[in-house]
């Protein structure tokens, strides 16, 4: 049974946000001229289960140090149905959050973050990336997570798994993807409970004692690879907390 509320809101948020329309050319302001029908022909395609069905554009965008991504440009409707998924999940998934994970949630931002590690008045902090993390990271162990931690039930999460399909990894452009990949890091989070912050996939750990920076490593290595993942060894480097504020 689809809901019918949470649909509208979920076209609300899309509406907010407008983006492009997809390879189908239906855009957020045609919808909005004949919205009624567009509702039923959406909720019609949620039930039938016809979710990421249609066609996706992939653009390769080259960041600042000439690292190339793809981002996937979804049409309107299964961005429709991804925020759709997404307001049934987040309240679940931000009861596993910790308070010190700032990226992709309500409220929280950067700035909250420079202050949270600052504010512990430790001089340096040590930054840590994930490699290639988005196109790393295992669905199966992300829906193992989905339905043994949360819960979810069974057809949620057969709706999810086909949205978020894309051979490999969690497909960037997706909007389930930044809430579903700070759940798959929560069993990092856990094993620092103190002197730490995250924001995607940046870590962040203060420290007053050097000798503390290859054990931290370590750990997060070691805790990384039970994810199939691992550290950008390229972009480690340590910071003037000072700097953060």
């Amino acid at each position: 049974m689809v809901n019918q509320k949470l649909l509208n809101k979920a076209f609300k948020i899309l509406r907010r946000n407008y983006g492009c329309p997809g390879l189908d050319g239906i855009s957020i302001k045609e919808i909005k001229h004949s919205y009624k029908h567009h509702l039923k022909a959406i909720s019609s395609k949620i039930t039938r289960g016809e979710i990421n069905t249609l066609p996706v554009k992939i653009v390769p965008i080259t960041d600042y140090r000439g690292n190339t991504r793809n981002v996937f440009v979804y049409c309107v409707y299964e961005r429709w149905i991804q925020a759709y998924l997404k307001l049934q999940i987040e309240p679940m998934v931000e009861k596993l959050m910790y308070p010190y994970v700032y990226g992709y949630r309500r409220g929280l931002d950067g700035n909250m973050l420079n202050a949270y590690i600052t504010k512990n008045k430790m001089k340096r902090v040590l930054h840590i990336d994930i490699e290639k993390f988005f196109d790393n990271i295992d669905t199966n162990i992300l829906c193992r997570n989905l339905s043994e931690e949360m819960y979810i039930n069974k057809a949620l999460l057969i709706a999810i798994q086909k949205t978020i399909w894309a051979g490999v990894g969690l497909p960037q452009g997706n909007v389930l993807s930044p809430i579903l990949s700070n759940l798959y890091l929560n069993n990092l989070d856990q094993h620092f409970p103190t002197n730490y912050a995250r924001f995607s996939d940046d870590m962040y750990f203060a420290f007053t004692d050097p000798k503390c920076i290859n054990p931290l490593v370590s750990k997060v290595t070691a805790v990384l690879s039970k994810l199939n993942l691992t550290i950008n060894f390229k972009k480690v480097e340590i910071l003037d907390a000072k700097k953060m504020q």
